[in-house]
């Protein structure tokens, strides 16, 4: 199969309510097309054949495209644009059955989890262009861009398993499934907060005196937000690799939390449950909104019973700095012009 590479970029992450509550920068468009430009020129570089694009009422794809002035055939999404985050599901969902080797995402966690919905087993490879990310990193675009050529055109390599190090170039991470009256509904890709509040607003968690519980699939030391409660509290070490649920509340064990960038808040603690793949908890009786990765997306009505439960069957992730180990120990980067194939060399 002809070497091809998916690219959903979300025009609207990075310039939520965060910027006015607290001090997160703003993540423009003009960044992030120059973001897809540097995607572009790994790609091309290292012999990516097709490029499957979202397409977007800004046009950074066809922008950043326009502007690098690579040779890259570009397939850009037909179908009719809902200009909402089912976009990115259909997307995701259209790219893995054209057999793409992986999905680069420019967006935060909400636009990777909708991304997760539709992707299946295809990896994706997370930019960051939202606020409080834990799911994407901040990796230069064009080393993103060589390791999903590296992918792409080095389909025989083992990505996903182990070497002597314990590392892969691939990783499969847990989520949080989301029931409702015993039928799954949703997921998360980090955490799930109980949020008192039953009008979804801007979306985005902002006020941590609303929030009544937090659970997360796992534990994501340095980072900013809700998910960052777990990283202020004091964690046993047979638990580092377990999930957790946190009640929040009462008047003692307060913990300061970096809740939002440059704001850091005292949150009481109320009781701190740690939690392994398949354990569940109930939300009864709550009403409250139920917010996943950090915005507000599912309603908690009295006679509704919702349950989060930790699973092992999140999506699969590509670990670019390891993707360019492998890739260099594979002798990736030899020129062809220097008799270089990008495959071992006897």
């Amino acid at each position: 199969m002809e070497s091809s590479v998916g690219i959903i970029a979300n025009p609207a992450s990075g310039k939520d309510i965060r910027r006015i509550v607290a001090y997160g920068s703003v993540f423009d468009n003009q960044e992030k097309i120059n973001i897809l430009v540097r995607v572009f020129c790994g790609l091309e570089a290292f012999s990516v054949k097709t490029i499957f694009a979202l397409g977007d009422p800004f046009g950074l794809v066809v922008q950043a495209y326009e502007k690098s002035k690579v040779r890259i055939k570009l397939v850009l999404s037909d179908f009719p644009l809902d200009n909402s985050a089912k976009d990115s599901l259909a997307a995701a969902r259209w790219m893995r059955q054209a057999g793409v080797s992986c999905i680069i995402t420019l967006g935060g966690d909400g636009t990777n989890r909708v991304v997760a919905k539709g992707c299946e087993d295809t990896p994706i490879l997370p930019l960051s262009t939202g606020t409080n990310n834990v799911f994407p990193r901040m990796t230069e675009g064009t080393l993103a861009g060589i390791a999903a050529a590296a992918l792409s055109v080095s389909s025989d390599w083992k990505w996903s398993g182990l070497d002597a190090g314990g590392e892969m170039g691939i990783r499969k991470t847990r989520c949080l499934d989301i029931y409702k009256n015993q039928t799954k509904v949703d997921l998360g890709l980090i955490d799930a907060v109980v949020y008192e509040d039953l009008f979804r607003g801007s979306g985005a968690i902002w006020d941590p005196a609303k929030i009544r519980s937090v659970i997360l699939a796992e534990l994501h030391p340095s980072v900013i937000g809700a998910a960052a409660i777990a990283n202020s509290v004091e964690c046993p070490d047979q638990h580092r690799q377990s999930g957790v649920w946190i009640e929040v509340g009462g008047e003692n064990n307060i913990v300061m939390v970096p809740f939002a960038p440059g704001l850091i808040l005292p949150i009481p603690i109320k009781a701190v449950h740690w939690l392994s793949v398949g354990d569940s908890v109930p939300l009864v009786g709550l009403p409250a909104t139920l917010a996943l990765d950090g915005e507000r997306d599912l309603f908690i009505r009295n006679d509704d019973h919702y349950e989060v439960r930790i699973s092992d069957q999140g999506p699969r992730v590509v670990q670019v700095e390891r993707v360019l180990e492998i890739a260099r120990q594979n002798h990736f980067f030899y020129s062809q012009k220097q008799g270089g194939t990008g495959k071992v060399i006897p």
